[in-house]
C-alpha cells in the first residue's frame, strides 16, 4: 500500500514519484517512507509491518525545507533532501501481487495546511 500527499498521477507506485508518503515494499514487507521530487528520490526502511495490527502515521510537510514522518505519534525520520514542490493531494493505494484480496481500514484521515513553517 502507498498512503501519503502525492502529485497528480495515475502511478502511485512508481519509486521516482513526487510527493512524501509511506509505501509497504512488498520485497520485504517493511515500511519505507519517501520524499520525491522530479526523478530523485530519498527512501528509508523504518519499520517492520505486521497483518491485522492497527498502526497510526503522520506526514508533516514543512514548507520545502523538511518532512517529518510520525509512526503512531512518534518522530521516526526526517527528510531534508528532494522535497516535493509539486501540487500534492492525499493519496491511499492499494496494490497486490497476491491471488487473494488486500484490504485497508482508514479509521480515519486528517489533511490541513499551514500558511508559515512557523507557529
Amino acid at each position: 500500500w502507498v498512503v501519503g500527499m502525492h502529485n497528480i498521477d495515475t502511478d502511485v507506485t512508481n519509486t521516482a514519484d513526487v510527493g512524501a508518503f509511506f509505501e509497504v515494499n512488498a520485497a520485504d514487507g517493511n515500511i519505507d517512507v519517501s520524499t520525491g521530487q522530479s526523478s530523485v528520490t530519498t527512501t528509508d526502511t523504518l519499520k517492520d509491518l505486521v497483518d491485522n495490527v492497527f498502526i497510526s502515521i503522520g506526514i508533516k510537510i514543512l514548507g520545502t525545507s523538511k518532512v517529518e514522518f510520525y509512526h503512531n505519534g512518534i518522530l521516526i525520520n526526517t527528510h531534508t533532501a528532494n522535497m516535493p514542490t509539486d501540487a500534492l493531494s492525499p493519496t491511499f493505494a492499494l496494490t497486490t501481487t497476491d491471488s487473494a484480496a488486500d484490504i485497508m481500514t482508514v479509521d480515519w484521515f486528517r489533511a490541513s495546511r499551514q500558511e508559515s513553517d512557523s507557529l
